[in-house]
């Protein structure tokens, strides 16, 4: 069983003529979605991954490169293997789009593999707060900042020149793949022949529900680790792939932690933890309206910025001192908003002592 990194040096040899596209290529594309390329190409350049890695790699030093989140730096990895492999180096990449202000995270990007043949990558969610911030506001609102944008990014680069179209992301990017495919003109819908949903949240029950949701169910490929619940949060898809994973807890949701045979990924079994977590947030996801949830959401973030948290990060490990200031801070909020706020934190610090357990053990 390999990782996708293993997959690169191993099909990396064969183009996609000689080896037709597959989902562990699906991985590999939204992997390289979260790497900001903003000094490296310009919205409307086209640039081969070869020489976008040159550039990439010239402004990037290793001693830059160590101080991003290990899953950052996976995905470097996975970059870097990408420009030297004969099965992507060559493939052009273009329309880069990087978003980031006070109500928006988006990043997305087009890889054309062959005359005709395109895939659309759209970014999950980043360490940022704004990031966050969107993720959180997909319980009580649609569409959020970043679906809007990637509706019209999609409608954008589908253009009568591609005859196949791929489109994916990872976890937030998953739900905007989705998102964007659901509400494109019915001509570019057809040339869309696989939407990739890679361990990323559904929907509020309106949007799974609507017509516009089933007009893509056939060509929507749901894939979730084996213990992570991101991928079950929300109203998704009945019939969904679990893979294997080398991670324990949140790190299942990595994509290089996700295990492959040949170009096939490792099938696994959903844990009765995942399930059980899964279940606890949907029944703390119907007890409250959307007026309450997203009245809550904006007390957290306000809770968040009073007590100088300036990513997501210092909530899920947080320092002693601004831990306190977020509990005494936490008193001003109403019953309900507590128990709520005790049922999501629950769920994320289970998947953080798992992933903390292994991280002791290795």
């Amino acid at each position: 069983m390999n990782t996708i990194h293993e997959y690169v040096k191993q099909y990396g040899r064969f183009t996609f003529q000689e080896s037709l596209f597959n989902e562990v290529d699906n991985a590999v594309f939204s992997s390289l979605a979260y790497l900001d390329f903003s000094d490296c190409i310009d919205d409307e350049e086209e640039i081969t991954i070869r020489f976008l890695a040159r550039r990439y790699f010239k402004k990037n030093n290793t001693q830059k490169i160590r101080k991003n989140p290990h899953s950052i730096r996976q995905m470097i990895e996975t970059f870097f293997l990408c420009s030297t492999a004969r099965r992507y180096q060559d493939i052009i990449v273009h329309h880069f789009r990087h978003i980031i202000n006070e109500t928006t995270q988006f990043q997305a990007l087009c890889f054309t593999i062959a005359k005709g043949t395109m895939f659309v990558a759209f970014e999950g969610t980043d360490d940022s707060m704004v990031g966050w911030h969107e993720d959180f506001d997909m319980m009580h609102t649609f569409p959020i900042p970043s679906q809007k944008l990637a509706m019209e990014y999609l409608n954008q680069v589908i253009t009568r020149k591609y005859h196949r179209v791929y489109v994916g992301g990872h976890s937030k990017g998953g739900n905007l793949a989705m998102t964007a495919c659901m509400y494109l003109p019915f001509w570019k819908q057809h040339k869309v022949k696989q939407i990739y949903n890679n361990d990323g949240p559904g929907f509020r029950k309106e949007e799974y529900e609507s017509k516009e949701f089933k007009r893509i169910e056939k060509k929507l490929h749901v894939i979730i680790p084996e213990s992570s619940v991101i991928g079950l949060l929300f109203y998704h898809k009945k019939d969904f792939q679990v893979v294997k994973s080398l991670g324990r807890g949140i790190y299942q949701h990595d994509l290089s932690n996700w295990l492959c045979y040949g170009a096939y990924f490792t099938p696994g079994t959903l844990t009765d933890e995942a399930k059980s977590q899964a279940r606890r947030f949907s029944i703390c996801f119907q007890k409250y309206s959307y007026a309450k949830k997203k009245e809550f959401v904006n007390i957290l973030f306000s809770l968040f910025k009073e007590c100088n948290m300036t990513v997501f990060s210092e909530v899920t490990n947080p320092k002693i001192s601004k831990l306190i200031r977020l509990i005494h801070a936490s008193r001003k909020l109403d019953k309900e908003s507590k128990e709520l706020l005790i049922d999501m934190f629950s769920i994320v610090l289970n998947n953080k002592v798992a992933s903390k357990n292994e991280t002791i053990a290795s």
